[in-house]
């Protein structure tokens, strides 16, 4: 090759080093441009987040957003954990202690230590005080008594002094506590379902009903299960029922249909009971396992309000600006629906 050749390939490759350089340099820069682009949209949406917790910042049961790894502030173990208002309860395995430790600081406010031969069996208080006045625990069967006697221990929640303690029956079909008072369910000598609302120091009644049982017994996967929510005391089993917690008026009795329970078959409970502020909710195809449940929503009073196209999935957290709005659930479909239960109209629906 002449000289010329030579000084033609040294000036492609120039030329060549030149184009790549460029390339290089506009991937680079693209990039560039493209990490600093996600980094403000990443910055445009923590603000836009940040301003969305503020504006519900004040909503009660809102916390801030979990961007940052939880620090924990206490452990403790126990074979059985409630909550009590202000309180943790922890039993112990052997079931001999149970202590109560503040939710916030995990430090022990009491103790309350085995009172004789058998050990401390459960403790309740009222689950939705902030500051629950009382705690009831059941000791296994008392010195001397008959079988399902047990010995009841009122304690004072704020220092674990025992105010009473006095040997009881074991309530056959559940227990709950309310403020001061114990809710208890047992069966009766006529074959109902006797529900009790007493004072847990001096045992004086303040009232007492009887719920009529179907096929003269209680069956069911809810069987035994009192809760007491929202100023209701709802008995789950093969007969549903939803009670007055003021006065013990029954306000709603739920049978399933044609079904006996046989053997160790358990049966159908009455209905799925869910309850709110301001009235409660009945869905009986729901307890049958039915998915695609319709349940019928309920004032305080027990009358019937309207009809919610799915099962009751309210919001833990709302700002209570739509009250008479409920949302519901259908598995069917996986919908979420929204009813407007003072207008008896359907406000939308859309995938959950």
């Amino acid at each position: 090759p002449t000289l010329w050749d030579h000084v033609a390939i040294s000036t492609q490759r120039v030329f060549l080093g030149f184009a790549l350089g460029a390339v290089v340099g506009l991937v680079v820069g693209a990039a560039l441009v493209l990490v600093a682009g996600l980094v403000a949209l990443n910055a445009v949406e923590q603000r836009r987040l940040a301003a969305r917790v503020a504006a519900y910042a004040a909503v009660p049961g809102t916390v801030p957003t979990l961007d940052a790894p939880l620090d924990e502030a206490w452990s403790e173990r126990g074979e059985q954990v409630s909550r009590a208002g202000h309180l943790v309860l922890l039993t112990d395995r052997d079931g001999t202690t149970v202590r109560a430790v503040d939710a916030t600081s995990g430090a022990q406010v009491w103790s309350l230590e085995r009172g004789g031969a058998a050990p401390v069996q459960r403790c309740l208080a009222d689950r939705e005080a902030e500051r629950a006045p009382v705690v009831v625990c059941a000791r296994g069967r008392s010195d001397g008594g008959p079988p399902g006697t047990v010995t009841r221990v009122v304690l004072d929640a704020a220092d674990g002094t025992v105010l009473r303690q006095y040997p009881a029956h074991l309530a056959s079909h559940g227990q709950a506590v309310t403020g001061r008072d114990v809710v208890s369910a047992e069966m009766g000598e006529d074959g109902s379902l006797v529900v009790v609302r007493s004072r847990a120091v001096d045992r004086a009644t303040v009232w007492a009903t009887r719920v009529p049982l179907g096929g003269g017994r209680q069956a069911g996967s809810g069987a035994g299960v009192l809760r007491v929510e929202n100023g209701f005391v709802v008995l789950g089993g093969s007969t549903t029922a939803v009670l007055d917690l003021a006065d013990g008026r029954v306000l709603g009795t739920w049978y399933p249909g044609g079904y006996t329970a046989a053997g160790s078959v358990p049966g159908l409970d009455g209905a799925d009971i869910r309850t709110a502020p301001d009235g409660f909710g009945a869905w009986s195809d729901a307890a049958a396992g039915a998915r695609g449940a319709s349940g019928t929503w309920f004032d305080r009073s027990g009358d019937p309000v309207g009809a919610l196209d799915g099962v009751l999935v309210e919001a833990d957290v709302s700002d209570g600006s739509l009250p008479d709005v409920r949302l519901s659930a259908r598995g069917d479909t996986g919908e979420l629906v929204a009813t407007d239960l003072a207008a008896g109209a359907e406000l939308w629906r859309a995938p959950a």
